[in-house]
């Protein structure tokens, strides 16, 4: 089950990538990688909480908001896709939340993935703002304001 979930990432990763290069010419094939990575990103976050914190599933979570924050660099169809599908409400829901704050990693990538979701791209940007990200975040930060990973 490891690697399906590792193979399936990258399969999405690679479709979003041939996609962005206009390898497809349509859209539909990058909003169609877009939604599978987003889907696999929520069922993975999802059995994180459930589980315990093993040092496997957080590495998985942060290879997969590596993952969302990769699809969205430069690529404002995949920026406005992601925002489409309520992406930033879950990362925002899984970095930034009690459980998962205590990781400085998922902290770090989590902020790095908004990042890219949000910049030059003022709808992004607008529901960052609108449901309450910033607060998250200044909280998040002031739980590892010791920690320099998190800025490295």
């Amino acid at each position: 089950k490891r690697y399906i979930v590792a193979v399936d990432l990258l399969n999405q990763l690679l479709s979003c990538q041939l996609a962005r290069k206009k390898l497809f010419s349509n859209t539909i094939s990058l909003n169609s990688s877009v939604d599978n990575v987003v889907n696999i990103c929520n069922t993975n976050f999802t059995i994180y909480q459930d589980q315990n914190h093993t040092n496997f599933m957080e590495k998985i979570c942060n290879k997969l908001l590596m993952t969302m924050g990769l699809i969205c660099c430069d690529c404002t169809t995949a920026q406005s896709r992601i925002g489409d599908k309520n992406a930033i409400q879950s990362i925002l829901n899984f970095s930034f939340e009690k459980k998962s704050i205590h990781s400085s990693l998922l902290v770090k990538w989590g902020l790095w993935s908004l990042l890219q979701m949000t910049f030059n791209h003022p709808p992004n940007k607008f529901d960052f703002y609108h449901i309450g990200g910033i607060n998250q975040v200044v909280n998040a930060l002031q739980q590892h304001q010791d920690d320099p990973n998190i800025i490295l």
